[in-house]
């Protein structure tokens, strides 16, 4: 699923909205580090260059920073 994600829509935005038998897999798939958003609330928004480490910036829902 992750890889069609990339090789699907190079160079753009994709909203990948996950539930809990999903959100681990493609997460460590789409090259995430560390604790999977899998807490009620968890936003991660993943940048996945064509070279380089995946970008992950973690957020949750309802912050205003």
């Amino acid at each position: 699923m992750a890889i069609t994600l990339i090789e699907d829509h190079p160079g753009k935005t994709v909203l990948w909205v996950g539930n809990t038998s999903n959100l681990a897999g493609i997460y460590y798939e789409l090259g995430g580090e560390g604790e999977s958003p899998v807490k009620y609330g968890d936003l991660y928004i993943l940048r996945v260059p064509d070279k380089g480490k995946t970008q992950v910036e973690k957020k949750t829902w309802g912050d205003n920073k």
